[in-house]
């Protein structure tokens, strides 16, 4: 343990230790989406039957991020574009994998569970759009934030998941 600590050190060269030490450690787990677990929690449960500005994505596969942006992409464009086929991306059918996959592939994001970092990739990649990962933590709800943009992509962040926020007033 004492030599984690040593190699972190920075203000001293040397670390002596004279008497009792308190040794308080605090482990923060960073973002990172991938299929959704199989085990239901009472705010997922609440979000889901309360807040009608979420659209859930249902996934077995790594690619919850790439299926969100893609939904939210297509909530948005679906008023300008007539080929796209909303209801099919919204319930997560075929469509919506092949989207997903496609986003992965000309972004330059590996397949996989994705993090802030594959967030900013997806941003470089979707730079008409505004991307927006928020949690449902009350102290910062604003886990990344793209350049301002009218189109925004407003995805969920929870319990390793991500999901699709249509409204953001709505949503909090």
């Amino acid at each position: 343990m004492f030599r984690h600590i040593e190699k972190v050190i920075q203000s001293n060269a040397d670390f002596t230790l004279n008497g009792n030490v308190i040794l308080n450690i605090i482990h923060v787990d960073m973002a990172n989406g991938k299929g959704r677990a199989n085990t239901h929690t009472n705010l997922r449960q609440w979000l889901m039957k309360k807040k009608k500005s979420v659209i859930t994505i249902n996934n077995k596969d790594d690619l919850c991020l790439a299926r969100a942006l893609v939904t939210a992409k297509a909530r948005l464009d679906k008023q300008s574009d007539p080929t796209i086929n909303w209801n099919n991306i919204r319930k997560g059918q075929c469509e919506q994998t092949t989207l997903a996959k496609a986003l992965h592939a000309n972004a330059g994001v590996p397949e996989g569970p994705c993090g802030l970092d594959e967030v900013d990739r997806f941003q470089q990649f979707l730079q008409d759009y505004q991307i927006l990962v928020i949690s449902c933590l009350p102290k910062d709800p604003i886990m990344f934030k793209g350049p301002e943009n009218d189109k925004k992509l407003c995805v969920l962040y929870q319990q390793g998941h991500f999901d699709v926020v249509t409204s953001l007033p709505g949503f909090f």
